[in-house]
């Protein structure tokens, strides 16, 4: 199912133990403009930080409620999938 990805921005991702946060942004392949991640804001879980999800974790997008789940865990995301938009390139890829 296609989505606008205007309508997604501030919908909240959850994960099976609970809520991670709200999309805040994207970030999208320049070579076919799809959608690479979503940049996650975790204020209301982990003060404030942005991290990246993969489009590949999502299981739903649940349109009616604004809701996104996600494969995994609260948990899942490493420390390295912080984003940092000051160090962000096109060939930058997180760890």
């Amino acid at each position: 199912m296609l989505h606008k990805i205007d309508k997604i921005r501030g919908f909240h991702i959850l994960a099976a133990d609970g809520e991670i946060g709200h999309v805040d942004e994207f970030l999208v392949d320049e070579r076919d403009w799809s959608v690479r991640y979503l940049v996650v804001d975790t204020s209301n879980w982990i003060g404030g930080r942005s991290v990246l999800i993969s489009r590949e974790v999502v299981d739903a997008i649940d349109s009616p409620n604004r809701k996104i789940r996600a494969g995994g865990y609260r948990l899942f995301r490493s420390p390295g999938a912080q984003f940092r938009p000051w160090r962000w390139s096109p060939s930058w890829r997180p760890d």
